[in-house]
């Protein structure tokens, strides 16, 4: 039988006060956004309407994926709580993690291929470019997670088999 080590309890109460703060500000946040980039791009002419509802549609969706990731992360808690982390399930929740960030960076290049077309600043292309290969970068270190988490899963089975 193997022994429990939960996690403290006050610590998965305040990460979830966290993340649930952090997605009640990002859907508010992604609703004035929208409002403000569609309000400004009727107001002003510059913006024609199909690059402004594609602008407008990647910022809901970009806002989408940060809230996605965070709805994974209350899985990933969940998982913690009942001492199931070492489980198959996790990987599952770190993969839809690490795709979601992936189709993040995706999503940031035409964005600023826009943002740039709009402003008339090339600079903000490269700005993307960058963003993007950093974000790729944690993706690809979530990926190095999943696999160390996968190889802890291996240890916690083969022990369990031994005891």
């Amino acid at each position: 039988m193997s022994e429990r080590f939960p996690m403290n309890p006050r610590i998965l109460m305040l990460l979830r006060i966290i993340f649930g703060a952090a997605f009640l500000a990002l859907l508010v946040l992604q609703v004035l956004l929208a409002i403000k980039i569609v309000r400004d791009g009727l107001n002003s002419g510059e913006l024609s309407p199909i690059p402004l509802t594609i602008l407008a549609s990647f910022v809901i969706i970009g806002f989408g994926l940060v809230q996605f990731i965070i709805v994974c992360l209350f899985a990933l808690l969940r998982l913690v709580e009942d001492d199931e982390i070492f489980d198959a399930h996790s990987l599952a929740w770190v993969d839809r993690i690490a795709i979601t960030i992936a189709a993040g960076a995706v999503l940031l290049l035409p964005m600023a291929y826009i943002v740039a077309e709009v402003d008339d600043a090339p600079g903000a292309i490269v700005f993307g470019l960058i963003l993007a290969m950093l974000i790729t970068g944690v993706s690809l270190l979530v990926k190095i997670m999943r696999a160390l988490l996968a190889r802890a899963i291996g240890f916690s089975t083969e022990l369990e088999s031994v005891i």
